[in-house]
């Protein structure tokens, strides 16, 4: 990589750090049944399984974050649930 490649590089990556979000948090859900059995993912864009969830936006909770995803990935609408932790 030439000089003037690397510097424009850099700057691409300065500009791409600046503009994410100033907290970096994620959230998920936990769904188990009467067997003790957990309810995983495959997403498409990831090599492995994991539970349901994603990034929290600006502004937004990790309660929030977790419905939204809960209903992007697996098209359902869950209530009356509460925090289990935060880490």
């Amino acid at each position: 990589m030439t000089e003037s490649n690397w510097r424009a590089h850099k700057i691409k990556m300065n500009n791409y750090y600046k503009n994410l979000p100033r907290k970096y948090m994620g959230s998920g859900a936990l769904f188990s049944d009467t067997d003790g059995k957990i309810l995983v993912v495959k997403p498409t864009y990831k090599d492995h399984w994991e539970i349901p969830g994603g990034v929290v936006e600006q502004n937004e909770s990790p309660l929030f974050t977790c419905l939204r995803e809960v209903k992007e990935e697996l098209n359902i609408t869950i209530s009356g649930v509460r925090l289990l932790l935060v880490d």
